[in-house]
C-alpha cells in the first residue's frame, strides 16, 4: 500500500513539475518576444497609410475610367447625331453612317 502512494505522490510530482517548465518556457519566450506598445503603434499607423494609398489609387482609377466612359459617349453621341439639314452629301452621308454602325453594335 506504501507503494501506491508513493508511486501516485511521484507520478503527479513529475507532471506538476512539466506543466511548470512548460509554463516558465512561455513566460520566458512571450517576455523575449515581446513588442512595445510604440512598435504596435507604428506599425498599425504604416497599415493604415498602405490602405488609404490603395483605396486613393482605387478611387483614382474608377474616376479616371468614369471619366473616359463619359468621354467615349460624348464622342459617339456627337458621331451618330444625324444631320438635321442637308448641306453636302458627304456630311449626310457620313452621319447616317457612323450612326447605322453604332445602332448595329448595339
Amino acid at each position: 500500500m506504501r507503494e501506491a502512494w508513493f508511486v501516485t505522490v511521484v507520478g503527479m510530482a513529475l507532471v506538476f513539475a512539466a506543466l511548470l517548465i512548460v509554463m516558465l518556457v512561455v513566460v520566458v519566450s512571450l517576455r523575449i518576444f515581446r513588442r512595445t506598445p510604440e512598435q504596435n503603434a507604428i506599425e498599425l499607423v504604416q497599415a493604415a497609410d498602405e490602405r488609404a494609398e490603395e483605396e486613393h489609387a482605387r478611387v483614382t482609377a474608377v474616376i479616371a475610367a468614369a471619366l473616359a466612359v463619359v468621354e467615349n459617349e460624348a464622342e459617339v453621341e456627337a458621331l451618330t447625331q444625324l444631320p438635321e439639314s442637308v448641306l453636302s452629301l458627304e456630311r449626310v452621308a457620313r452621319g447616317w453612317k457612323v450612326a447605322g454602325r453604332f445602332a448595329g453594335m448595339r
